[in-house]
């Protein structure tokens, strides 16, 4: 009776076994680790940077338009140095603080630089930009809607119209 028990036990441990491993193979497929996709208040654009990058300090973005993407409503875009990021389209309250030197905005051949299309409550604040239109840009911010825009010690230059506000209602 004894060795029946015993060989019992070990069949049950190893349909234990066999259980548990198809639980695991069954749950495994959905806990595989997914990219990092979550939004934080701050992030980073660099002229090394790349819009792959999760826009951190240490793996920037290469464009305004990447970091914004990864920045919480109400947060904060900060360049690194001195370079071309590109022309953006605002959809969201965010502060973009531009770095010591040219923090640039080139947008030629007829398109605008910077263009808000943010929500009635959004603040956007724009600090330290060199927004430049080369002669041939449309407009260096156009400001459709928004709660308010707050631009601070930057240049606007090169475009037929510096600011353009164009609110829907």
């Amino acid at each position: 009776i004894l060795s029946f028990l015993r060989r019992r036990s070990a069949g049950a441990d190893r349909l234990f076994r066999i259980r548990k491993i198809l639980v695991v193979m069954t749950i495994a497929p959905w806990l595989h680790a997914m990219p990092a996709q979550a939004q934080v208040a701050r992030t980073y654009v660099s002229g090394l940077g790349s819009d792959g990058n999760p826009c951190t300090v240490l793996s920037p973005c290469r464009t305004l338009q990447a970091a914004l993407t990864k920045t919480l409503p109400g947060g904060e875009i900060d360049t690194l140095n001195s370079a071309n990021y590109d022309y953006v389209t605002i959809n969201q309250a965010i502060s973009i603080i531009g770095a010591h030197g040219a923090t640039g905005v080139l947008a030629t051949s007829t398109v605008t630089g910077i263009t808000i299309n943010a929500g009635a409550n959004d603040i956007v604040s724009l600090q330290g930009l060199e927004i430049d239109g080369a002669g041939s840009g449309a407009n260096g911010i156009q400001f459709n809607s928004g709660g308010s825009l707050n631009i601070q010690d930057s240049v606007i230059r090169g475009f037929t119209n510096g600011i353009t506000f164009q609110p829907s209602s």
